[in-house]
């Protein structure tokens, strides 16, 4: 399973793995219930982060949400369809190394039999 983070100032626990919008300014993450996350990108790297890691917010309690241009609802969605991909993708690469650890130690173990 992936571990999450958990942001010590908002509360908000949230998976590693996120999408970056240039044109938006922000990086998006899901929450472990797959709720949208937001944070604004940064353009200077020297913290480790490409994200304000202080400053994370719940996409749905933007007050500008029914504001957004089609377009940028669109790409509301697709960030969702991806982040949800890559973490299934990440658990099931996870999963399946892990059990194929797990597999090759029996295999041996009864070959050693």
């Amino acid at each position: 399973m992936i571990k999450t983070i958990t942001n010590k100032k908002s509360g908000i626990t949230y998976y590693p793995i996120f999408e970056e919008s240039e044109s938006m300014g922000r990086t998006f993450f899901l929450d472990e219930n797959f709720k949208l996350i937001s944070a604004v990108s940064l353009t200077d790297f020297t913290d480790g982060f490409s994200y304000d890691a202080d400053n994370l917010d719940y996409v749905e309690d933007w007050e500008c949400l029914n504001e957004l241009e089609p377009y940028q609802q669109s790409w509301l969605l697709y960030y969702i369809k991806i982040l949800t991909e890559k973490i299934v993708n990440k658990v099931t690469e996870t999963s399946w190394t892990g059990n194929r650890i797990l597999s090759n130690k029996l295999t041996n173990k009864f070959l050693q039999e």
